[in-house]
């Protein structure tokens, strides 16, 4: 009689589905970037619709949008309504699919699946085996000269980043005091969304938005809008040349993981240098965690170790970057996000 292997446990067959899970986790990946680019969720802000309505309304086959609605119910970003399974409407997590959402992800979403991205993460393994940047392998050029010589991608990029941004703006306001800063100098700012959501929040901080000129250029149109130029000023510049003088914090949000730790140490130390007496320099980035379970912040580090040749780094690793540019670590401050405020003020 031939032995049969032993079956597996309770606690193994769950380890077993939770690994395919997240071996398949690309489908979930692609379905909200369609979601996304369909404006999906949008369509569904005045009331559940079934899969035939909205597939007349977008021009889709209505047989296939219903295979995607229904991927989409099983990861929460809708639900079925009345027990109807042909009757979609908005689920837990669809709102930040939402365009007019104050924390939407919509650009984001986009962008995950954007060639920019999907292409680069094809050369993990280069990546892994080189050392060296798997999109510069893959694109012929660093990442950043790609974004500003292809206009398409340079328009979901910065969206998708004043989205990130104003999420991370909102967990900021919960977890950190601005009230003892007047001149507030945002360093790498793209649109201004980090600046402006701090500035409606301290009515008496004063900033200043700091990019390269194309990004300044079309901060201009969204500072506006908001409503704040009378308490801003954008500064073009290169942040490795010259960072405006003045400030009494100079704020880097998801900066310094683009670069190696000579190049970001180049930058910390511009903004120690021009800082006022008493500053600090705040640093917004994960943290990678010690005992390696903080997973966006480890899939970012990956995605920073391909496309820019950066690196998100370990509490001990800011510390000795920090000092590397003459500041230290003061504290680092949590968020409701999975970033976190790192606040660094100059060696004595």
């Amino acid at each position: 009689m031939t032995d049969r292997k032993e079956l597996p446990t309770d606690r193994e067959q769950s380890q077993l589905k939770r690994f395919t899970q997240i071996m398949m986790g690309r489908g979930a990946s692609q379905a909200l970037g369609v979601a996304a680019r369909l404006g999906l969720v949008d369509h569904l802000i005045d009331g559940p619709k079934s899969s035939a309505s909205l597939a007349e309304t977008l021009k889709l086959e209505p047989s296939a949008l219903h295979r995607l609605l229904r991927m989409l119910v099983s990861i929460d970003v809708l639900q079925h309504m009345d027990g109807n399974s042909d009757l979609f409407a908005i689920g837990p997590l669809g709102r930040h699919l939402r365009s007019d959402a104050s924390d939407s992800m919509r650009a984001m979403a986009v962008l995950s699946t954007e060639s920019l991205y999907s292409r680069t993460w094809e050369q993990l393994e280069f990546s892994v085996t080189t050392g060296k940047s798997g999109f510069e392998h893959a694109h012929g050029m660093p990442i950043y000269r790609y974004i500003e010589q292809t206009p398409g991608v340079a328009k979901v990029f910065h969206e998708a980043m004043a989205g990130l941004s104003q999420v991370v703006a909102n967990s900021l306001i919960d977890a950190y005091d601005f009230s003892d800063i007047r001149t507030l100098v945002d360093v790498g700012c793209g649109y201004g969304a980090l600046s402006t959501t701090i500035l409606r929040a301290h009515p008496h901080v004063q900033a200043i938005l700091f990019d390269l000129p194309p990004v300044i250029e079309k901060a201009k149109h969204a500072v506006h809008v908001q409503g704040l130029r009378d308490r801003l000023e954008l500064v073009a510049g290169d942040m490795f040349e010259s960072v405006p003088a003045g400030g009494d914090a100079y704020i880097l949000k998801n900066i310094v993981h683009n670069w190696s730790d000579e190049r970001a140490s180049s930058i910390l130390r511009g903004c120690k240098d021009r800082l006022r007496e008493g500053g600090r320099v705040l640093i917004v980035e994960g943290i990678v965690a010690s005992d390696s379970t903080s997973v966006l912040s480890n899939i970012l580090d990956l995605d920073m170790m391909m496309g820019t040749g950066g690196r998100v780094r370990t509490k001990e690793e800011y510390g000795a970057l920090l000092e590397s540019a003459g500041l230290e670590l003061a504290r680092v401050v949590d968020t409701w996000f999975y970033m976190s405020l790192i606040e660094a003020r100059p060696k004595n």
